[in-house]
């Protein structure tokens, strides 16, 4: 794929947050001719990337997805192509990352813990014995320390409260992991869209959506460096580890 077929792959994505498009306006900002546009726009077509009536170009929530991930492979700026995705699908972008290295992957699980408040973790990755608890920041401006801070933190106390809940609480979350005969590890993550100027605070790190590929590559070498909350899923009690 060339830079023109990118081009045009992210106009596709920057025009259809809506939903749908037109040919003449991916023609402008793609700054490519009409010609062109309609050989590219056929071959998507047929992939079942878009849909044409006419002039029209209509893209639903998966095939943007689909057409994110198309842009990234062929050599598009990852982080570019993330910010012209919505909130939703970057959290999409997310999960398939993680399924691409083997974890099961819940999104918006919601929880009571042991005292009674209500929790929502993003993501949930799964992958024996490994849970990574997700926190998805969608930002696209450099944080704040303070900032930055108080979202870890919040992130630990969500995460320690989920294993908290183990072994009788993880029978009813989404987690494709058997509950009665497994022991785990639950780690908390902040995703970022763009880099934090913070990389770790309080043994948790702060990984951008550019860098989870490589940071899933070697979270089991560092995962005992890492804040995480052991539990074991046949017993009542849950040794939780914090990393300063």
């Amino acid at each position: 794929m060339n830079i023109v077929e990118r081009e045009v792959l992210a106009s596709l994505l920057s025009l259809t947050d809506n939903g749908e498009t037109s040919c003449e306006l991916i023609c402008r900002k793609a700054r490519i001719p009409m010609e062109n546009l309609h050989r590219l726009l056929d071959d998507l077509k047929k992939a079942d990337l878009i849909t044409c009536k006419g002039n029209l170009l209509t893209v639903s929530s998966d095939q943007r997805i689909r057409l994110a991930i198309d842009a990234v492979k062929s050599g598009a700026d990852f982080q570019r192509i993330c910010q012209l995705l919505g909130w939703k699908e970057f959290e999409e972008i997310a999960s398939k990352a993680f399924q691409g290295h083997g974890f099961y992957v819940s999104q918006n699980v919601r929880f009571k813990g042991k005292n009674g408040k209500r929790w929502e973790i993003d993501l949930l990755a799964c992958k024996t014995p490994l849970i990574v608890s997700v926190d998805c920041k969608h930002w696209t401006q450099n944080w704040r320390r303070s900032a930055i801070t108080k979202i870890v933190d919040s992130q630990i106390l969500r995460s320690k409260s989920l294993a908290g809940i183990f072994p009788k609480g993880l029978k009813k979350i989404p987690c494709g992991i058997d509950a009665n005969r497994e022991n785990f590890t639950v780690f908390p993550l902040v995703l970022s869209l763009l880099s934090s100027p913070i990389k770790i605070h309080s043994g948790t790190p702060i990984v951008s959506i550019l860098q989870l590929r490589s940071f899933l590559y070697d979270i089991p070498a560092q995962a005992i460096f890492l804040t995480h909350f052991r539990t074991n899923a046949n017993s009542e009690t849950t040794e939780m580890t914090r990393y300063l």
